[in-house]
């Protein structure tokens, strides 16, 4: 549902409010269709009336399933740029090298203008 906060195990925190939508955490969740379905419907909704949004994903880790409904979102996205300006932002850690990759990788074949890898140095 629409603006709706909640976390649930094994699914990260996820928040869409004022044209700000947030992921944080880890996601794996158990029925992946479920999960993210709901999501991916928010933001399809949210874009048919408004062009401009941000997008922060801050994942610690997301299983497979969850890199197809990552594609979804960032074909939706890719297809709002043309409107308005669409941003985002993915965060990882200084230690983890994979999530920076997969944030390449996203930025890569996004194409999107407003891309923004933001590394968060990890106390240790």
């Amino acid at each position: 549902m629409y603006f709706e906060k909640h976390s649930v195990k094994d699914t990260p925190d996820y928040s869409f409010v004022q044209g700000m939508m947030t992921m944080e955490g880890k996601v794996f969740p158990e029925n992946a269709i479920q999960y993210w379905t709901p999501i991916v419907n928010d933001l399809e909704a949210y874009l048919l009336y408004h062009h401009d949004v941000v997008v922060n994903f801050r994942f610690d880790y997301y299983s497979s399933a969850s890199m197809l409904f990552l594609d979804m979102i960032f074909r939706l996205l890719n297809t709002a740029s043309s409107k308005g300006r669409i941003e985002v932002n993915w965060y990882y850690k200084s230690d983890d090298e994979d999530m920076m990759i997969y944030g390449e990788d996203y930025k890569e074949s996004s194409k999107l203008k407003h891309f923004n890898l933001i590394k968060i140095k990890v106390e240790k």
